[in-house]
């Protein structure tokens, strides 16, 4: 089994096809042709997660964020990113980011998070192909023991939200917080450029992260509520959702490490 076997599972999911034209995903550094010898799941590539990688002997590191996404005007020991590039190739590592091919796909980063709110039947907030791909996902609350829809009041919905992500806390931005929604839309990452489409598809309160002082503001003074979960807040569940993703198309799950996801954002 080669790097690329890996790679191929991970397109039949989310095609490159489908990343925004700003974005860099799919191979970041390494060979496609290497022998595969384990892989691990991040968020990010950070000196730790790379560190755990090789430690691990894998010669696969996928990611959500990319590693490279700016130009590179030189790769040396003297910034993090070149010391970590230099270290994969030191090692035999090859990255490979799922970035917004994965946000887009059916089946990836905006339905996983939907399904984890009780969002549905949903459908994509910025449509994409004709199979439902798209960024953001907007629907009815739905409460599944029941199988029949639910009306929360946006602080209900808050608390759902940080306990479904497991989060320490997620942020309201709201008129009444005890107003009732039947609907709701979710963009998981930076989404505060796309809360008008939210408004537009009829959805009550708005999941995402990101958000500044002033787009909410706006949100809220088009009746429209907001609940900010952070960054990375909804995004970690990449990790597990591509591990098992793996899991179910490699044998041996002994193959398979995973970034053991804390937010970076501190709470007193």
């Amino acid at each position: 089994m080669r790097n690329r076997d890996i790679i191929a599972i991970l397109e039949n999911l989310a095609p490159k096809s489908l990343a925004c034209g700003w974005d860099n995903t799919g191979l970041q550094t390494g060979s496609p042709n290497d022998e595969f010898k384990g892989v691990y799941v991040a968020l990010d590539a950070t000196p730790e997660t790379v560190g755990e990688a090789v430690a691990a002997g894998c010669s696969l590191l996928v990611t959500h964020h990319p590693l490279l996404f700016s130009p590179v005007s030189s790769v040396t020991d003297q910034t993090v990113q070149g010391k970590m590039i230099m270290e994969m190739i030191k090692n035999g590592l090859s990255c490979y980011s799922m970035h917004t091919s994965y946000d887009k796909a059916v089946g990836g980063m905006a339905d996983a998070a939907a399904k984890r709110i009780g969002i549905n039947p949903m459908a994509p907030l910025e449509e994409g192909l004709e199979d439902g791909s798209g960024i953001g996902r907007v629907g009815i609350l739905w409460d599944a023991e029941k199988s029949s829809p639910k009306v929360m009041t946006v602080r209900e919905l808050a608390q759902q939200v940080k306990e479904a992500f497991g989060l320490p806390g997620v942020t309201i931005y709201a008129k009444d917080e005890t107003a009732l929604a039947a609907t709701a839309a979710v963009l998981p990452g930076s989404g505060r450029s796309e809360w008008p489409l939210a408004l537009e598809a009829g959805a009550k309160v708005y999941i995402t992260g990101d958000l500044n002082y002033h787009t909410a503001l706006d949100a809220m003074n088009a009746d429209l509520a907001v609940i900010d979960a952070g960054h990375d807040g909804i995004e970690h569940i990449f990790i597990e959702e591509i591990a098992g993703l793996l899991s179910n198309n490699i044998h041996g799950n002994d193959l398979i490490y995973t970034q053991k996801w804390v937010s970076i954002a501190q709470y007193i």
